[in-house]
C-alpha cells in the first residue's frame, strides 16, 4: 500500500469492532499508518506484536479473509504518548462507544493542546459512534478542558464530523491471551460523514463521503438502522431464537420490523422532502443484510444493554418522538420498546435492570424512568404490549395490531 513512503497516519481510537472492522480497513486502503489506542492491554500488545491484524468479510457467497497492515497500538493510559500520536495525525476518528466516550475526552485536549504548540495544522477527528450531536456533546466536554487561546485553535482548527457508520460488524466473545478477538464484517465500505464540520481540506478515506446537511443522514441511521437492528433482537428473543439471521428470516418478526421502518421513514420523509427518497428500498435492504448468515451476529449481542438503547434520544423513544412529533402513532415502535422491556438474557445486567423494573413497577414506569417519556396515551399503549406480549404469542399481539384494536 505504499504505507511507509507516504508517511500519513491516522490515529483511531477504539480497536475493537468498528475501530478495527471498518474504519481500519477504510484507513489501510487509503495508504494509511493506523495508530490505534485502546483500553485492552492485550489487543495492544497483539498489534504491536504482530503489525497486522486480520478481518473477515462475509460476502454473500463465502467469507473472504483480508489482512490489514502497517498498524501499532498505544496503550490508553499512556496520556503523554497519545497525545502525541494524535498531535501529529493526519487524520483521526474515535469508535470507543457512547459510554466511553468521556473517557477519551482528557486524552483528545492534550493532544490539541500539543497539535496547537508542535503542529498547528486543521485536523478533523471522524466520530463513528451512535450519538445524535455526537459532535456538539463532545466539543463541549473538550472545551471544558481548554484554556481560551487553546479554544480559539480548537474552533478554527479541530473538526468533530458525524458519521454514520452502516457497516455491521461482529467479533468472536472472547480469546486466549496474545490472541485478538476474530472480527466479521460486512463488505460494506461507504461512510457518510458531516461536511459542514470539516476544517481545512479533508485527507482522502477510500468510503468517506462528506453530506450536508447531515440530519438525514444520522436520523436515517440512528432511527432505521439502529432501530430496526434492535427490534428484530428483541422480538427474536421473545421468539427463542439464538442468531440474529434466523430472527430476522421469521416472517413474523420481519413484517413487524418492516413497518416500524416505514414509521420512521414517513417521519423523515414529512421533513426531508426529495431528499428522504429511496428509504423503501433502503429499509428492504436492512432486513435483507439482517439475514446473512455468515456474520454469525447473535441476537443476546444486537439487543444488549437496553438501558442504554431505550435513552431519550437513542435509536427506540428517540425514533418513536420523532415519528410522533410529524405526526405519526408509533404503533410499532411501540412495540419495538414493549419487546425491549421484557429483554433479560442472563449475562446482560443493564437490560436485567430494565426488565426488573417493568416487572416490578410496570411498564410505564419503565419507560419514564429509562426513556424520560412521562405518563401519556404513548405510554399506555407501550404499557398494554408489554401485558400482551407477556400473556400472549407475538402471532396473536400482531393480529391484533393489523386489526385496528390497539
Amino acid at each position: 500500500m505504499g504505507i511507509t513512503e507516504q508517511h500519513i497516519k491516522a490515529v483511531v481510537f477504539g480497536a475493537g469492532n468498528i475501530g478495527r472492522g471498518f474504519i481500519g480497513q477504510l484507513l489501510y486502503d487509503s495508504g494509511y499508518e493506523i495508530v490505534f489506542i485502546d483500553v485492552d492491554r492485550n489487543t495492544v500488545d497483539c498489534l504491536n506484536k504482530a503489525g497486522y491484524y486480520e478481518i473477515t468479510l462475509a460476502t454473500a457467497e463465502a467469507g473472504e479473509t483480508r489482512r490489514i497492515g502497517g498498524v501499532r497500538a498505544v496503550d490508553v493510559k499512556n496520556t503523554a504518548l497519545c497525545s502525541q500520536e494524535l498531535a501529529c495525525a493526519d487524520i483521526a476518528a474515535t469508535a470507543v462507544g457512547v459510554n466511553a466516550l468521556p473517557a477519551i475526552v482528557p486524552m483528545l485536549a492534550a493532544g490539541i493542546r500539543e497539535r496547537m504548540r508542535s503542529r498547528p495544522e486543521p485536523l478533523n477527528i471522524i466520530l463513528c459512534e451512535n450519538k445524535i450531536g455526537a459532535d456538539r456533546y463532545m466539543e463541549t466536554l473538550v472545551k471544558e478542558l481548554l484554556t481560551a487561546k487553546e479554544t480559539a485553535f480548537f474552533d478554527t482548527h479541530i473538526g468533530f464530523l458525524e458519521a454514520s457508520v452502516e457497516r455491521m460488524v461482529t467479533s468472536s466473545p472472547s480469546c486466549a491471551p496474545g490472541m485478538l478477538t476474530r472480527i466479521t464484517a460486512e463488505d460494506f465500505n461507504t461512510l457518510p460523514v458531516d461536511a459542514a464540520n470539516i476544517k481545512g481540506a479533508l485527507p482522502p478515506v477510500a468510503g468517506v463521503e462528506p453530506f450536508s446537511p447531515f440530519d438525514f443522514y444520522i436520523y436515517r441511521k440512528i432511527y432505521m438502522h439502529n432501530m430496526s437492528h434492535a427490534m428484530t433482537a428483541y422480538l427474536g428473543f421473545l421468539r427463542g431464537y439464538l442468531l440474529l439471521c434466523d430472527a430476522a428470516g421469521d416472517p413474523l418478526i420481519r413484517d413487524a420490523v418492516r413497518r416500524a421502518l416505514d414509521e420512521s421513514a414517513g417521519a423523515l420523509k414529512a421533513e426531508f422532502g426529495p431528499a428522504a427518497e429511496g428509504l423503501d428500498a433502503f429499509a428492504e435492504n436492512l432486513i435483507s443484510r439482517y439475514g446473512n448468515r455468515l456474520l454469525g451476529d447473535t441476537v443476546l449481542r444486537v439487543g444488549r444493554d437496553t438501558r442504554r438503547k431505550l435513552s431519550p434520544s437513542d435509536r427506540l423513544a428517540g425514533a418513536l418522538a420523532y415519528i410522533v412529533a410529524h405526526g405519526g402513532n408509533g404503533l410499532y415502535l411501540s412495540l419495538a420498546i414493549a419487546a425491549a422491556l421484557r429483554f433479560c438474557p442472563a449475562d446482560d445486567p443493564a437490560s436485567g435492570e430494565v426488565a426488573g423494573t417493568a416487572a416490578e413497577q410496570g411498564a410505564q414506569a419503565a419507560v419514564e424512568k429509562y426513556a424520560g417519556m412521562a405518563h401519556s396515551a404513548q405510554t399506555a399503549l407501550i404499557a398494554r404490549l408489554y401485558e400482551m406480549l407477556g400473556s400472549a404469542p407475538l402471532a396473536s399481539v400482531l393480529e391484533d395490531m393489523r386489526s385496528g384494536l390497539y
